[in-house]
């Protein structure tokens, strides 16, 4: 039973703690290398697990004028010319 007990309170974290170093220590952590496959994979799973299905398959609430608007005080309040181009974006979410 003491065996057992050691085994999952030292021996199992210590290996953990190893093996996450050797996964680490090679690159470090840095914002210019870009990431490893893994760490591809565990991000895009964890993203897709924060947000609801129900919020990945919302629609925009602004209607497509409202963006339009939005867009046009923006440009005016940082001092750009104003697009007389008509904006076609939509405001569907598009679905990955």
């Amino acid at each position: 039973m003491r065996t057992r007990f050691v085994v999952v309170t030292v021996i199992v974290p210590g290996a953990a703690a190893v093996a996450a170093l050797l996964f680490i220590r090679p690159g470090g952590f840095s914002a210019r290398v870009s990431p490893s496959a893994p760490e591809r994979l565990l991000a895009t799973a964890v993203r897709g697990l924060a947000v609801p299905r129900s919020g990945r398959e919302a629609l925009n609430p602004r209607s497509p004028s409202e963006l339009e608007e939005e867009r046009q005080d923006k440009d005016f309040l940082e001092g750009n010319e104003p697009d007389t181009t008509p904006s076609t974006r939509s405001h569907h979410v598009h679905k990955e």
